[in-house]
C-alpha cells in the first residue's frame, strides 16, 4: 500500500508542477531515456507523436507563449509502479487584457511509468477514458465525447 500511495503522490505532483510550467522540476523528474507516446497532443499544439529521451520530451513541454495547458486529474489509479491518470486537459489562450479564453477541453488518459527511484520513465497518452475493466476489473467512468 505504501508504494501505491507514493506513486499516486508522484503523479499528482507531476501534474501540479506541469500546470505551473516548472521546467526545473520537469528536468529533474524525467529519466534520461524517458519516452512520450501519444497521438492526441498534435491536436493541441504542434508536437511530435513520439519523443524519446530527456531533451526531446522537455522540448515537447514547451508551449506557445499565448497558450496555456492545464491537466485536471479526475482520478489516479495505481498498479505496481504505473499511474493510470484520468484527466481533463484545458487549452486556453492568453490575451493582453482580460482572463484567458478557454479554447477547448480534452478527456485524456495518461499512463505514467515510474522508475524505482521515482522518476518518469514513460508517458503514454490516450484520447478518452480507458475501456471498462482495463484496470483489472476496477470500475471506470465511461468516455465522454470530445
Amino acid at each position: 500500500m505504501e508504494n501505491k500511495k507514493r506513486i499516486k503522490e508522484l503523479a499528482q505532483n507531476y501534474f501540479n508542477q506541469w500546470n505551473k510550467n516548472d521546467t526545473s522540476y520537469l528536468v529533474d523528474i524525467f529519466t534520461d531515456e524517458v519516452e512520450f507516446n501519444g497521438n492526441i497532443y498534435p491536436i493541441i499544439v504542434d508536437w511530435a507523436k513520439q519523443a524519446i529521451g530527456h531533451d526531446a520530451v522537455m522540448e515537447m513541454n514547451q508551449f506557445e507563449d499565448d497558450i496555456i495547458l492545464h491537466a485536471h486529474p479526475l482520478s489516479i489509479d495505481v498498479i505496481g509502479d504505473t499511474a493510470y491518470c484520468d484527466l481533463i486537459i484545458t487549452v486556453s489562450k492568453i490575451h493582453d487584457f482580460g482572463p484567458p479564453e478557454l479554447l477547448y477541453e480534452l478527456r485524456v488518459m495518461d499512463v505514467i511509468n515510474f522508475s524505482p527511484g521515482g522518476k518518469v520513465m514513460e508517458i503514454t497518452a490516450y484520447k478518452g477514458a480507458f475501456p471498462e475493466g482495463m484496470l483489472e476489473g476496477q470500475p471506470l467512468r465511461k468516455p465522454i465525447e470530445n
